[in-house]
């Protein structure tokens, strides 16, 4: 047994421990590398359910009825309803630029009604832009659109036209009142 311990510690074998040393260096990085990415996908989760929960709550749901009993004006005065809407969105498309959440998990929970309000405000958002000099208001919301777009087109998904605006409204005002209206 002695013998085999000094023959393994000679300089002939010496390349097997180099190749056992750089095949456990690698190994680890994978497992590190992985552990971080599941860690990301949590977090991105969590972010995800955070904003689902916003999306949920009262102040956002007397937004989304209010849209129904107050259309949209396209003035470049923005009232609170539609603040609301437009901050929570740009706060979601700030989450994405960042990383916090991940486009597809986005897309696929919020992208339907991303599309409706943008379609409702974006003249009202490119007018208010325009009376205060700043082309930056509510842009992250802007560059969620348009990755909402860019993953319907990849997945052959339609986008919402401005013919039925009229209709996701009306379905916006009744889910709110619904949820509103429900029980606790």
């Amino acid at each position: 047994m002695s013998d085999l311990f000094s023959r393994l510690g000679s300089p002939e074998w010496q390349w097997i421990w180099a190749a056992l040393q750089t095949f456990t260096l690698i190994g680890g990085f994978y497992f590190v590398i992985r552990q971080i990415r599941l860690a990301q996908v949590q977090n991105s989760i969590s972010h995800l359910n955070f904003f689902r929960e916003i999306w949920i709550s009262p102040a956002i749901l007397r937004a989304r009825r209010s849209f129904n009993a107050a259309p949209v004006v396209a003035d470049g005065e923005i009232r609170a309803h539609e603040d609301v809407m437009c901050l929570f969105f740009n706060d979601i498309g700030i989450a994405i630029r960042t990383g916090q959440v991940d486009k597809v998990h986005v897309v696929r929970f919020f992208g339907f009604f991303v599309e409706g309000y943008w379609l409702l405000m974006s003249e009202q958002i490119q007018r208010c832009r325009d009376r205060a000099s700043d082309p930056s208001i509510y842009g992250s919301f802007e560059r969620l659109y348009e990755i909402v777009i860019q993953e319907n087109e990849r997945y052959g998904l339609g986008t919402l036209t401005a013919s039925r605006l009229g209709m996701f409204v009306k379905e916006e005002a009744a889910l709110a009142n619904f949820y509103l209206d429900a029980p606790a």
